[in-house]
């Protein structure tokens, strides 16, 4: 991770990325992910909604879908200077088939602190588990190549992604932004940074400590527990969050 966030710096920090996945459709988002494009979309889906623009972003480019970069969700359905970011697509030519990336921040437990691509043929690097199937299809994420991300417990995360875009057209570096590779001409970049470590301890924890003082048998009951999943993220046994 070359180029990192300081919190120290930036202390509007939005909460770090708990999962990241692939769909297949712009209209079937799964349960706790949302569509968050980067530019104007002149027809937008039907069923999308006029929420706040990023502080950073003039009115006139405010339109139905966007949400703002702190949300905790988002699907990355246009590239950062106005194109299709669908990861499927070969060229110039058009198919049915498509594919985006989403990430999400609700979970609370775990954090992502990398991602890469690697070529089908490779092995996974050690400590990485590949984005296999779409979240909403339970088809091939995709092609060519492999999506991979590591996460771990976030009580002991030092470094962790906050924010995921792809870039098309444009090839220019982004400030504070790491490129992972290419897939169909277009380039995956994340903004990493450091967790500060008053963010580490979790009130859902603290909370849980206290259950289990007053009521063990309650929190014996409730106690989380992480099962790993093909498609490279976690869930909780009891129901909190799931991919």
């Amino acid at each position: 991770m070359s180029d990192t966030l300081d919190p120290s710096r930036s202390p509007d920090l939005p909460e770090p990325i708990g999962s990241v996945g692939v769909v297949a459709s712009l209209h079937k988002v799964p349960d706790g992910y949302q569509v968050r494009a980067e530019a104007v979309i002149k027809h937008p889906p039907l069923g999308w909604s006029f929420t706040s623009p990023p502080p950073t972003t003039p009115p006139h480019v405010r339109h139905p879908g966007q949400t703002h970069p702190h949300s905790p969700h988002a699907l990355v359905a246009q590239t950062t200077d106005g194109g299709d970011a669908d990861l499927w697509k070969d060229g110039l030519f058009k198919s049915k088939v498509t594919r985006y990336l989403c990430f999400t921040r609700k979970n609370q437990d775990s954090v992502v602190v990398d991602m890469k691509f690697i070529d089908l043929r490779d092995a996974m690097p050690m400590g990485f588990t590949p984005v296999l199937e779409t979240l909403d299809t339970k088809e091939p994420a995709l092609r060519k190549r492999r999506l991979c991300v590591k996460i771990c417990p976030r009580a002991s995360a030092q470094t962790v992604l906050y924010d995921i875009q792809v870039m098309g057209r444009s090839k220019l570096p982004r400030t504070h932004y790491n490129c992972i590779g290419e897939l169909n001409n277009m380039s995956i970049w994340y903004s990493a940074g450091d967790l500060p470590p008053t963010q580490r301890g979790l009130p859902s924890i603290a909370n849980k400590t206290k259950t289990s003082t007053a009521s063990p048998a309650t929190s014996a009951a409730t106690r989380p527990h992480f099962e790993h999943q093909a498609s490279g993220s976690y869930a909780l046994s009891d129901g909190t969050w799931e991919r």
